[in-house]
């Protein structure tokens, strides 16, 4: 989420996700204080282009709080995002799960703010006037 509901869809939240804001050891000196958002205007940011949900997102959160942040990278995938943060690019925002593996090596860390973004979900939407294909059946009953 978000995603737009079009009246021929039908939207099934699967699972929360977390949006963080991560850093590599360039920016140690953030490690463990609680910032404020408007702290980000001020650093390099790395970002996923602005037409995914996830970037309108945060986009739409920060803007709420009257922040708007001019990302030094537009990338493609989280992925890219977070070798590019290994790499002390800037401070990637990517979903949890793609930098968990990270964190946990210390390889990178997670910024904390006084505030967390608020979950979101992932969802599985689909085309209720048009035929499900036989994998797409089988992986809706996997799920």
């Amino acid at each position: 989420t978000p995603v737009s509901n079009d009246l021929n869809l039908s939207i099934k939240e699967v699972r929360k996700v977390k949006d963080v804001f991560i850093a590599g050891s360039e920016f140690k000196q953030l490690k463990g204080a609680k910032l404020k958002y408007e702290t980000l205007v001020k650093l390099p940011t790395i970002c996923l282009e602005k037409n995914t949900s996830t970037r309108k997102y945060l986009d739409n959160y920060l803007n709420n709080k009257g922040i708007v942040i001019e990302p030094e990278f537009e990338l493609a995938t989280s992925d890219m995002i977070v070798q590019f943060t290994r790499r002390n690019l800037g401070i990637g925002c990517v979903v949890y799960d793609f930098a968990e593996e990270y964190i946990e090596n210390g390889e990178v860390f997670e910024l904390e703010f006084e505030e967390e973004i608020p979950l979101r979900n992932m969802c599985i939407v689909c085309d209720e006037k048009r035929p499900m294909s036989v994998a797409g059946s089988k992986m809706m009953e996997l799920l």
